[in-house]
């Protein structure tokens, strides 16, 4: 792990392949093969990634791999597949570090690919199952961003008052605030 923290990627490369096959012990073996992600990740060789992450995952049973294969997805353009990956962990993992980013990953996703209602099922899904995570506000403020994008300005704005309502972060109430009046607009009401 020293390569890593070290940015010398191609000795961790060969150190955690000879792990692979030296060693007699699955976990080790397993350990190793997520880290092999984790260094080809780092490296941006993302098919390679991929498919240590793959192999970690499916072989070897590393839950955080299923995660991994969602990020490579999305750094590979692949914004359905990283959806699916992370919506498969958080599915299989909700209790798991990873789960609340896995599905705001999954929002952003489906929000680069203009399906913007399955965003705001996301969205939503992150807000309230984890709703003292990093992402919980800017997952409401999305989601009411998703409506408003979807023309339906009325709910939009319920959607962002109630974020104002609710947040303690001063950016986010300016932010839910002006989003609100631009409903407002929208209806033609100035209020």
């Amino acid at each position: 792990l020293a390569h890593m923290k070290n940015k010398k990627y191609k000795q961790a490369k060969v150190l955690f392949q000879r792990v692979m096959k030296e060693s007699d012990d699955r976990l080790w073996q397993g350990r190793a093969q997520y880290e092999l992600g984790h260094v080809y990740y780092k490296s941006r060789e993302y098919r390679s990634a991929e498919k240590a992450f793959d192999r970690a995952f499916k072989v070897y049973g590393e839950p955080l791999a299923l995660f991994h294969l969602g990020r490579c997805a999305v750094k590979r353009g692949q914004d359905l597949t990283a959806a699916t990956r992370f919506k498969e962990f958080v599915q299989r993992y909700p209790n798991m570090k990873g789960a609340a980013e896995a599905l705001w990953q999954t929002g952003m996703a489906y929000q680069r690919r203009g399906r913007h209602r399955d965003a705001r099922k996301m969205f939503l899904q992150l807000a309230e199952r984890y709703s003292k995570s990093e992402y919980a506000d800017q997952a409401a403020w999305r989601a009411g961003f998703a409506l408003y994008q979807t023309r339906q300005y009325t709910v939009a704005s319920k959607a962002f008052l109630g974020l104002a309502g609710r947040t303690d972060e001063a950016y986010m109430r300016d932010q839910a605030y002006y989003w609100a009046g631009k409903c407002f607009q929208k209806l033609g009401k100035d209020e």
